[in-house]
């Protein structure tokens, strides 16, 4: 933090609330800065639609540019800015991390990356947040974290004796994992320091499944014989509940705050609808094994297992429907995108997807052999998978090219931009910037002046959103009160898309 507080012995303040986290990153334009991850979906390509900042997971916003929607329904991206002994200005450029301004979903016909983790361990976990921060786990307590979306590496100190096979990033600060020979970790800090929550009767016996939590304090795994475990003070007392289920759990999903899933051997899959008091057998076949579950909403889910085996429910469980695939392989990873697109991976480089529930597949290239042992997909174009060796793979992604309307960042004109941002009020001693930007309390759902282009890194280096006139106090920030639209070319494909805004304050 301190890195960013000194701009030419200026104390520069600047914070985004509504959900979007705080976060360090050198700004080009020479400032302090923020970034916020916008990610949104496009159904077709022709309507603008018109949302605000997060509403959940901190540091990512959730923009949905579907047709024919007739109100907003979240809330306002709340940015505050400053400067203590001068005035100073609010500025925003795309920036995706990787040099390009936004990203879309790549071809499913071209290998996916290797990325070199540094270890040749096995690695049999992963858990990612949209922004690139990924942590992944494995034998011999292989602990590794990346900051920038697998490009490189570094290892984080374990501190369980044995392998950590499910880890899970509740945000960009608590992660927990869970292993073999009873290990439970958790960090509070993104993996500065790991301890030790587990190894404590009566979690301490056997190997642990898939964990799940809420925060610090709230967490389950799964362990054998189809036990469930729950802990609401961090770690230091663990509670057992019987899911039903006869033989060890491997996998867990959690949808909300109370409903939980929980697969494992002998094709088991159990739910409860009450954070995990009580639970419902919904199958339990024996013979193969269930690795991994992931949820979509209350009545849709599909699990992956052994020999190609994958089964799905559209009715929350009630049922669940053995689906054909193109594979005999085990299975180990499963990302549910919508109701009818899952993506599905597993060993000696498996890669399977379907955009049908199932009807139809299609193989994509691994650009690997080994066995691919988990998968993660925070959204259609932040996808990897870590695997045996060492190996991570991230699907491609696609540039778009964002157009940069440079002569006054309209978002107008046909073709002034893909991405855009309206300025609802502002507030706190903050004012407006006259020349480009104009306050609407609405914003409307329709192409106009009120609407902004945000230019990439290719184009200028940032344009004025909103001033402070004068120094500010510490801790009394003006505001300014964004919302976030897409407007889609024709030819953009639906599916989801991800821009990077860095958001600058600059003193003069």
């Amino acid at each position: 933090m301190e890195s960013v507080r000194k701009l030419f012995a200026t104390l520069v303040l600047l914070g985004i609330v509504a959900g979007a986290a705080m976060a360090s990153q050198p700004a080009r334009v020479g400032a302090a800065s923020s970034n916020i991850t916008v990610n949104f979906d496009v159904t077709s390509g022709t309507v603008l639609d018109v949302t605000g900042c997060a509403d959940g997971t901190p540091g990512v916003t959730g923009l949905s540019a579907l047709p024919g929607s007739a109100t907003v329904s979240s809330s306002d991206c709340d940015i505050a800015f400053g400067s203590t002994n001068n005035s100073s200005s609010l500025l925003m450029y795309q920036e995706d991390g990787t040099g390009t301004a936004m990203a879309g979903p790549g071809s499913r016909s071209i290998p996916w990356t290797s990325l070199n983790t540094g270890t040749t361990q096995h690695l049999r976990s992963l858990t990612a947040l949209p922004d690139g921060r990924i942590w992944a786990s494995g034998y011999n307590a292989t602990l590794i974290y990346s900051a920038d979306g697998g490009n490189t590496w570094t290892p984080q100190v374990n501190p369980a004796d044995d392998v950590i096979r499910d880890l899970y990033a509740v945000d960009g600060n608590v992660i927990w994992g869970t292993g073999w020979t009873g290990n439970i970790i958790r960090t509070v800090d993104g993996g500065t320091t790991w301890t030790q929550v587990g190894k404590v009767a009566p979690v301490n016996v056997d190997d642990r499944g898939g964990v799940r939590a809420l925060d610090d304090q709230t967490a389950w795994v799964g362990a054998s014989a189809g036990r469930v475990f729950k802990t609401t003070d961090g770690g230091a007392s663990w509670t057992e509940t019987a899911s039903g289920l006869s033989y060890q759990l491997w996998g867990m999903e959690i949808l909300g705050t109370q409903t939980l899933f929980v697969v494992g051997d002998g094709q088991g899959i159990a739910r409860s609808d009450d954070g995990g008091a009580t639970w419902t057998v919904q199958r339990q076949i024996a013979g193969a094994k269930l690795n991994r579950i992931d949820v979509y909403d209350t009545n849709h889910a599909v699990a992956a297992g052994s020999a190609g085996l994958v089964v799905s429910t559209t009715d929350g469980g009630s049922t669940w429907n053995t689906v054909t695939t193109p594979t005999v392989e085990d299975l180990d990873g499963v990302v549910m995108f919508s109701p009818s697109h899952w993506l599905i991976v597993g060993y000696n480089g498996t890669i399977i997807e379907t955009w049908n529930s199932g009807s139809s597949w299609i193989t994509v290239p691994a650009g690997t052999t080994n066995n691919l042992r988990a998968l993660w997909a925070p959204d259609e174009t932040s996808i990897w998978a870590v695997g045996n060796g060492g190996v991570a793979q991230r699907a491609p992604v696609t540039p778009i090219d964002d157009y940069d309307d440079t002569a006054n960042h309209d978002f107008a004109t046909p073709g002034a931009g893909f991405f855009g941002v309206c300025l609802r009020a502002v507030a706190s001693g903050a004012s407006t910037d006259g020349t480009t930007w104009t306050p609407n309390a609405t914003c409307p759902q329709t192409d106009g002046t009120y609407w902004n282009d945000v230019p990439p890194t290719s184009g200028s280096p940032g344009i004025t959103v909103a001033k402070t006139a004068a120094p500010i106090p510490v801790g009394v920030p003006g505001h300014a009160y964004l919302r976030f639209g897409a407007r889609p070319p024709a030819s953009a494909s639906p599916g989801q898309y991800r821009a990077r805004i860095i958001v600058a304050v600059q003193a003069p």
